[in-house]
């Protein structure tokens, strides 16, 4: 008897977990722009409910950071496989960057909620700042794996890449709302 066959967005999901726990790469994933555009929805959802988390600074307009981000990581990893002679790869490469952070999502938000909420607190707020530490770390040893498999370059160029995406989107975001110093008290 045929069963019927499952859907692309739940192989899709199960293979960005295969990604996230380093036995799969993007190039399992199916190359489909429906996939790309769920991954890509969660992606915005994670940041809205990252963004979301009161913190002391205020004036950051989060619909420009994101974009920041989004924009940033589109065009680095655009021109890494293009550079590298796999610009057929994009799509795939995308899907699983995006697809990961979905999967990463509660580990995410509850680090940086942890993170916002307990950091000053002694104790609990040593071990927020460590899990805050141990899943960024983890997100961004899954990217590196990522864009290894994507482009095919050494480790070391990938962990270049990857922390070349994050510094520009800080660089950006920093430029665009720069933080404020209180030049009355000293330092």
């Amino acid at each position: 008897m045929n069963s019927p066959s499952r859907s692309i967005l739940a192989a899709g999901f199960e293979t960005c977990v295969g990604i996230v726990r380093f036995r799969k790469g993007p190039e399992d994933l199916p190359a489909s722009t429906s996939l790309l555009a769920a991954a890509l929805a969660g992606a915005v959802l994670l940041r809205i409910a990252l963004l979301s988390i009161p913190t002391a600074e205020t004036r950051i307009n989060p619909v420009v950071v994101m974009l920041l981000d989004f924009g940033i990581t589109l065009l680095c990893v655009f021109v890494a496989l293009r550079a590298a002679g796999h610009s057929a790869r994009f799509l795939q490469t995308i899907t699983a960057i995006f697809g990961a952070q979905v999967v990463l999502a509660p580990a995410l938000f509850a680090s940086r909620w942890m993170l916002l909420t307990y950091y000053e607190q002694p104790g609990i707020g040593g071990m927020a700042r460590l899990f805050y530490v141990v899943v960024s770390v983890w997100m961004l040893a899954v990217l590196v794996r990522i864009l290894r498999s994507a482009t095919g370059w050494p480790l070391f160029a990938c962990v270049l890449l990857a922390l070349t995406i994050e510094v520009l989107v800080l660089v950006a975001a920093l430029t665009l709302f720069p933080l404020e110093q209180d030049l009355t008290t000293p330092a």
